[in-house]
């Protein structure tokens, strides 16, 4: 059974363990209810990107905590039995700490630092809260949900996240917001906090690129795009409850659709091949 709840203190496993439907998950449905199903039943391991950038979060919001999480490895090498030895006794010693590699370690640390030495940023972080794990009933549809918040500024009521990219421009991550649905996830973080009585006004990204010199930008999402983005959220949990009540869960397609080749390929070919018309 899940209730409206704000936790301070879960670490990200206990938070993974707890029911409900995420922001990921509900883009996994967006995306394909069969992919929905299939790792709502099956563990999905993480990636090294998001291992490397839950420690570029820690490193940014909670830097007290991140010896204890975050373990660098040593110059080893693992392909000789002696740097086997090594990486296995090492990583014993360490059970609860996630290793990383140096490269990623100092990369972590720099992107980490190249945030937290912006002034704009410090403003926006400094005595907010931290990784807060929060669980709500949505009251429209009953589905359990829960949100991980990277940051929550209460005296503001604003909800900060940290996104890195390849491009932080004004121009180049609006596009990256939109592709990978930051949008959906800023409307779900306010409403877990409203649905907790809680204030939550306006959403900031704090945007990094991941190669030197990490320059970033910092925006705040229209109300217009949480407000649509909203919709689209409600949309998809009446589209999840669709699929249980009929245990349908469809690929990409169900049925036959009609495809073409994209807008900017027929232009193209119609200018090179195109027949005129008869008269």
């Amino acid at each position: 059974m899940v209730h409206d709840m704000i936790h301070s203190n879960l670490s990200f496993d206990d938070y993974t363990a707890l029911p409900g439907i995420n922001q990921s998950k509900l883009a996994l449905l967006k995306s394909c209810p069969q992919k929905f199903k299939f790792f709502s039943e099956h563990e999905r391991k993480d990636s090294d990107a998001l291992i490397i950038g839950r420690a570029i979060h820690t490193a940014v919001f909670q830097p007290e905590l991140f010896n204890a999480e975050f373990l660098c490895l040593p110059d080893i090498h693992r392909r000789t039995a002696k740097g086997k030895e090594q990486y296995a006794e090492l990583v014993s010693q360490n059970p609860d700490k996630t290793v990383l590699k140096p490269a990623d370690f100092n990369r972590a640390m720099e992107i980490a630092t190249a945030v937290r030495t912006n002034r704009h940023v410090l403003n926006l972080i400094e005595g907010a809260h931290a990784e807060l794990s929060i669980t709500w009933v949505d009251a429209d549809t009953d589905v359990p949900c829960k949100a991980r918040l990277d940051c929550w500024n209460e005296e503001l009521g604003i909800v900060v996240d940290l996104k890195t990219t390849l491009d932080a421009s004004l121009f180049g991550f609006p596009k990256k917001l939109y592709a990978y649905g930051y949008h959906r996830q800023a409307a779900w973080y306010l409403q877990s906090l409203r649905a907790n009585g809680e204030s939550a006004k306006h959403f900031v990204f704090i945007a990094v690129e991941k190669e030197p010199p990490y320059s970033l930008g910092i925006y705040r999402l229209s109300d217009d795009a949480i407000r649509l983005s909203k919709a689209e959220n409600e949309a998809l949990l009446r589209k999840y409850c669709e699929c249980v009540r009929t245990d349908s869960w469809p690929g990409y397609t169900d049925g036959i659709e009609d495809i073409s080749i994209p807008e900017y390929a027929i232009n193209t070919m119609e200018e090179n091949y195109g027949i005129e018309e008869s008269i």
